[in-house]
């Protein structure tokens, strides 16, 4: 019993599958992150048409931010056809992820929407109102 553990053959066995899993997946979160950097980056500096093609990945895995700058992009057709539906839909998504951009967003919409949602019967006067502005 006076082995050192690391000539454990069994641990061996272990060191040798399980660090290049261990690298793999530290790639892949650092290849993640770089594309991530280079998408965000790409919506910063108004070069659209990169960013319309990174940012659906990581707005499908969940990313308020791309979320969001899709959102933006979609509402004022920047690298991407202009659709007020799509956009919408990205903005609640992002809002749900806890983007306070897009949660100010929908707040001025659903604030605008109660103002002009008004019918127009309602707001003019009724035709036996009776004028007070001369008193």
């Amino acid at each position: 019993m006076n082995r050192l553990w690391c000539f454990n053959p069994i641990i061996i066995v272990l060191i040798l599958f399980l660090v290049p899993g261990w690298v793999s997946a530290f790639d892949t979160k650092d290849s993640f992150n770089k594309d991530y950097i280079k998408a965000i980056e790409a919506y910063e500096k108004n070069n659209f048409d990169v960013a319309a093609r990174l940012l659906p990945s990581f707005a499908e895995k969940g990313s308020p931010e791309a979320l969001y700058c899709l959102a933006r992009m979609y509402e004022n057709g920047w690298g991407v056809n202009k659709n007020l539906s799509k956009a919408e839909d990205y903005y609640i998504r992002a809002a749900k992820l806890g983007n306070s951009l897009a949660r100010n967003w929908l707040n001025n919409k659903y604030a605008a929407k109660q103002v002009t949602s008004i019918p127009k019967k309602e707001q003019t006067q009724p035709s036996n109102a009776v004028d007070c502005t001369h008193l």
